[in-house]
């Protein structure tokens, strides 16, 4: 599990802390291989929602499951230390969109920190097989959201990282 932000003036304190919850998380579901999470912009998240899916405008966070896509998308990286045709190993990225996190943990009146690990959460969880293409599994999604958010802290308004800013240390709301 890695983290990596590609939008500039941003950061996590308490990275370690972070990664080691959603990896807490993807061994709850019965997860393995390597997930890479990526923090990313409204602009670059445009152009990969273009992309990939032919669809326009923003999205707040996409995931790939790159072993399923690698003959598709022609990717070129080394092959995994395990035969993933003998497990559910996955190798997959999470792309988290800082920017629309923030707007929606406006709209949400929640903190940055918890709407960014639900992104991130959503990306693993549709990874480990989650769909939510209709009320019912959006509802028993965002379910198991919650709970994995418990689990970080959110029922004691009190996450163990902190999202930052070049401008400021003190985290955002």
């Amino acid at each position: 599990m890695q983290v990596h932000f590609n939008l500039p003036g941003w950061e996590i304190a308490g990275e370690s802390e972070f990664l080691g919850w959603l990896q807490n998380e993807w061994n709850f579901e019965g997860g393995e291989g390597d997930i890479y999470i990526v923090i990313i912009g409204h602009e670059e998240m445009k152009r990969m929602h273009q992309h990939f899916l032919n669809k326009t405008g923003t999205t707040d966070v996409l995931a790939f499951d790159l072993m399923q896509s690698r003959t598709e998308m022609d990717l070129d990286f080394p092959e995994p230390e395990e035969d993933p045709s003998d497990t559910d190993w996955i190798r997959g990225e999470v792309y988290v969109n800082l920017e629309q996190a923030i707007v929606q943990a406006k709209d949400y009146n929640n903190p940055i920190e918890e709407e960014a690990g639900r992104l991130a959460l959503h990306g693993m969880l549709h990874l480990a097989g989650w769909m939510d293409n209709d009320d019912a599994l959006r509802e028993k999604m965002g379910k198991r959201e919650n709970e994995g958010l418990s689990r970080a802290g959110t029922d004691q308004d009190k996450m163990p990282w902190r999202i930052i800013t070049s401008q400021s240390q003190g985290g955002n709301k």
